[in-house]
């Protein structure tokens, strides 16, 4: 380990795993310094561009991508995570998830503020209903009803 890894390592080693997210930061961090020549750099590029980019980093997946995108740098890039699929799957929405995002993409505005609030109300009421397990009442269960 390098003198960098283990400060990084002490700073976020409450959050368990450190050394694999360690290295996936100080991995995350060389992409946006030496690829994309900082923060503002990745302002400029395409959206596309930096997504591919980003899916480029080991660690990096398409949530994590696609949440820099849209709640980071403000694109119009939806997130797709398991509240989501849950909701999606509890509507009745047979779309496999790998396409959910398209599917999302092709009925909201093309706007990053209706994606982020989308999202953030999916992720909120999966919060109040999915984790405690309260499907009879859902509201989105009595979709297919």
């Amino acid at each position: 380990d390098t003198t960098e890894e283990v400060e990084i390592e002490s700073a976020i080693r409450c959050t368990g795993f450190y050394r694999m997210k360690a290295r996936r930061l100080k991995a995350l961090a060389a992409f946006v310094t030496g690829t994309c020549g900082g923060v503002a750099g990745m302002e400029t590029m395409p959206t596309g561009t930096l997504r591919e980019g980003l899916l480029g980093v080991n660690g990096i997946g398409e949530e994590t991508a696609d949440s820099i995108l849209c709640y980071g740098f403000g694109r119009a890039s939806f997130v797709i995570d398991a509240y989501t699929d849950r909701i999606s799957r509890c509507a009745g929405i047979t779309t496999p998830r790998s396409g959910l995002k398209v599917l999302f993409e092709s009925v909201l505005e093309t706007d990053s503020h209706a994606y982020r609030q989308t999202h953030a109300h999916i992720v909120e009421y999966a919060k109040g209903w999915c984790t405690k397990k309260r499907c009879e009442g859902c509201r989105i269960m009595d979709l297919n009803g």
